[in-house]
């Protein structure tokens, strides 16, 4: 027997194995289990190996086999597969990614009525005050979910607390937009960080 089908015994062996103890399937358990005829481990390496001249995976029928039988396991047990929880993941990114969009826009509208309102059509101090405020909760909560990336928001933020800092309002604006993110961290997979916003 070929050293290529020994090895593709001794793997389909651990794998039934595994699979009628109920143990865990992933890759590594069924390398870690596999044993030639005479007891040696059959080496990780080999599970990886590609053929030189095409790239392909020696063993992608064993490799695919693991992947199908860890799939079912995982839906006997109630769990979601690889494929169900990227799938998952994806559809909670684009959605928080449109939720982005949406609050990028109101950030910018926000700014807008602002810079109208400090240009005298709108003077009234209270009214200023009270955009500003806005403006600084969407900008903190967009800090969360950018991670500080985009450098408008940080600065809205910034020159805000500058600003406000001995202004019991200042807390007001960190306590809303703290309410804003547990909110979102409710209804999401994702999590945001909170702690910032204390």
């Amino acid at each position: 027997m070929s050293k290529k089908l020994r090895f593709q015994k001794a793997m389909y062996e651990s794998l039934r194995e595994l699979e009628s103890s109920g143990k865990k399937i992933t890759n590594t358990s069924v390398i870690r289990n596999a044993r030639f005829e005479d007891g040696t481990p059959v080496g990780k390496t080999t599970l990886y190996g590609r053929n030189a001249s095409t790239g392909a995976f020696v063993h992608a029928e064993i490799l695919k086999e693991i992947d199908q039988r860890r799939s079912s396991q995982q839906k006997a047990q109630g769990r979601k597969t690889k494929t169900e929880t990227l799938s998952s993941l994806r559809r909670e990114i684009a959605v928080l990614k449109e939720e982005n969009s949406k609050l990028i826009d109101q950030v910018v509208e926000q700014e807008a009525r602002l810079l109208k309102a400090m240009s005298g059509q709108h003077s009234e101090k209270h009214i200023i005050a009270g955009q500003e405020s806005e403006l600084a909760v969407l900008a903190i909560i967009l800090n969360h979910l950018t991670q500080n990336t985009v450098s408008d928001f940080v600065g809205i933020e910034q020159r805000y607390a500058q600003k406000f800092r001995n202004d019991p309002q200042s807390g007001v604006v960190q306590k809303d937009a703290k309410r804003y993110i547990e909110e979102i961290n409710r209804l999401k997979l994702v999590r945001l960080p909170v702690s910032s916003a204390d």
